[in-house]
């Protein structure tokens, strides 16, 4: 497989994003990303190898146009429940992060409430355990943490998702999987803890500072 200074280099193809020009909805100041995972394999073969999903909420742009941000996150069901999971409202109706996540991030009190939201990412099982898919992640981080305060994730095993033996956990090879949930959650805390994330104890959710430099950490 091919390197680029010790790292896979994975390309990320992301699905055409269409922009309606009289959109008035609160959903416009979402940016929703997909994207197919692949890489180029030593006879420059592309092979897929999985998928990443993520979120860009951008606060301040609704704030400056009088748009209710609870509205903007209550668009999709993941991006309200980081809502509820990191941010309050004060006494004049302002969208903040909590204090206990600005404190976890040394914020400083900055009103940078933008986020970029790591959704979902599955990688397929043959390209497992080579450092592909943290390798996404610093990839789509340093792409699209541009504008907001922290990046986030909610660490969860897909093989605790829906059916064991459904069709997509048999594709991506999820019931091979035999440790408890506990386990398998610490082990992605450790994980993800590699890119610098740090775990916000009272939500469950990962959050890094956006402006931490993530290049060369070794992955």
């Amino acid at each position: 497989m091919k390197r680029d200074d010790d790292y896979l280099v994975p390309t990320i193809t992301i699905e055409d994003q269409w922009l309606l020009i009289n959109d008035e909805e609160p959903s416009r100041f979402i940016q929703e990303v997909t994207g197919k995972i692949a890489f180029e394999d030593d006879d420059g073969v592309r092979l897929h190898a999985g998928e990443i999903h993520l979120f860009v909420v951008d606060v301040e742009g609704a704030a400056s146009e009088r748009e209710d941000a609870f509205a903007v996150f209550d668009t999709h069901r993941d991006t309200m429940r980081c809502f509820e999971a990191l941010y309050e409202t004060d006494d004049c109706g302002s969208v903040q992060l909590k204090g206990s996540v600005d404190k976890l991030l040394v914020m400083e009190g900055l009103w940078r409430p933008n986020v970029l939201l790591l959704d979902r990412l599955t990688i397929l099982p043959k390209f497992r355990n080579q450092g592909l898919g943290l390798e996404v992640l610093r990839r789509a981080i340093l792409r699209y943490r541009i504008g907001t305060g922290i990046v986030a994730l909610y660490p969860f095993p897909l093989q605790f998702e829906g059916r064991a033996d459904s069709e997509d956990n048999a594709t991506l090879g999820l019931q091979e999987f035999s440790c408890s949930l506990d386990y398998a959650r610490r082990k992605l805390r450790r994980h993800y803890g590699n890119l610098g994330f740090k775990l916000h104890r009272p939500s469950g959710y990962m959050v890094m500072n956006s402006e931490m430099p993530i290049e060369g950490r070794g992955i």
